[in-house]
């Protein structure tokens, strides 16, 4: 009965040897896994960290894009203002001198029609009296 007892504490012993040495494996993989994890959480977590800060540089380049837009939107504002204003300068003035050309083309027109129609009227006169001598002669 020793012997059955010591095969048994010599097996017990041997199974928890095994036992031990798988455990002990499973753990040094375990370790192994947990390590190789541990560093792929801090890339990770670098890797969050740059691209966070990517965004802030994002949001801070729209932002100042946004600015930068809205003063050049601002500026062909007044620039559209400017034409417009010259545009309606532009345009009174043209109506004033083709006024002013109409005006004197009539006056130019009506002084000559004056001369041509003076002249005619010499002329008729001159006849006149011409005729009016002749017929007093008569």
């Amino acid at each position: 009965m020793l012997f059955n007892s010591i095969i048994l504490v010599v097996s017990l012993l041997l199974f928890f040897y095994i036992i031990v040495k798988k455990l002990s494996e499973k753990k040094a993989n375990l370790e192994g896994n947990l390590c190789k994890l541990e560093q792929e959480l801090q890339e990770t977590k670098q890797s969050l960290l740059t691209k966070n800060e990517e965004i802030v540089d994002l949001r801070v380049k729209r932002a100042e894009l946004e600015v930068t837009l809205q003063k050049e939107r601002e500026e062909k504002k007044k620039e559209i203002e400017l034409l417009t204003k010259a545009e309606e300068r532009l345009t009174n003035t043209f109506k004033a001198l083709s006024l002013d050309a109409l005006q004197t083309n009539n006056n130019n027109f009506l002084n000559l029609a004056k001369e041509v129609i003076d002249n005619k009227l010499k002329e008729t006169e001159s006849d006149f009296k011409k005729d009016k001598q002749r017929l007093t002669k008569l």
